[in-house]
């Protein structure tokens, strides 16, 4: 089953609504109410633009994980930014909570120089010339192990460590939520296509699909979720 529409532009305009849509279903979900999820909407507009231009240079351009089918530029870069990201930053701001429990100080420390240390050897892998899909999974484990370091330093347990303590539901929740939304997005851009993954040519463009929505978007969605649920959660729900 191809694209419906060959204007990439015009791809973009449809894909950019069936983010909307997905938003708002995510935020009705939620029970957010109206007030709170215009405050989400701003906030995460205004956050993906950082976060969107750092993420396509950084895994786009920089690392090679996939291309825009839009000719780059300045306009098409914020657009993106503040637009698709925006709404995948304000789709996740609707996740379930993730984070539990509370850490020791010294427990602190000691996960910070484990979790420093994987970051770094993952980026490092990620950087050098291995397969293709090995340094997207080397890039993931080190955005998983900076952002659980982070997690630790607000006192909380990420989903990744909760998991190793036994606690297995929070990981299960994020990452269903997080699949679920990929598979949304993912789906929209096979019909009206956008965006390119590297690995995905005609021959094995299903196993990469699963691979993406599989573990690639919670890989996306991991870090949107702490940066909200740390930062904004508690002010956005006394709206």
């Amino acid at each position: 089953m191809g694209d419906l529409i060959a204007s990439p532009r015009v791809n973009f305009i449809i894909v950019i609504f069936i983010q909307l849509i997905i938003f708002v279903v995510a935020q009705f979900l939620a029970r957010t109410r109206l007030r709170e999820a215009l405050f989400v909407l701003c906030v995460a507009a205004a956050v993906g633009l950082p976060i969107g231009i750092f993420f396509d240079i950084w895994a786009g351009s920089s690392l090679g994980f996939f291309h825009y089918l839009i000719p780059p530029g300045l306009i098409f870069a914020t657009l993106n930014a503040v637009l698709s990201y925006g709404l995948a930053i304000g789709t996740a701001a609707a996740f379930a909570g993730a984070f539990f429990n509370r850490w020791s100080p010294v427990l602190r420390h000691v996960i910070t120089v484990f979790g420093l240390a994987a970051a770094l050897a993952a980026i490092l892998f990620a950087r050098s010339e291995q397969l293709l899909l090995s340094r997207m999974f080397g890039a993931g484990i080190a955005i998983i192990s900076g952002i659980e370091v982070g997690v630790v330093w607000t006192r909380r347990s990420g989903p990744f460590l909760t998991a190793l303590r036994g606690n297995i539901r929070p990981l299960l929740l994020l990452w269903g939520q997080s699949m679920a939304v990929g598979l949304c997005y993912e789906l929209a851009n096979h019909f009206f296509p956008v965006w390119q993954w590297a690995l995905a040519d005609a021959e094995n463009k299903v196993a990469v699909e699963f691979v993406i929505v599989g573990f690639g978007y919670i890989i996306l969605f991991y870090p949107i979720v702490f940066f909200w649920q740390v930062l904004f959660r508690d002010r956005a729900r006394t709206l």
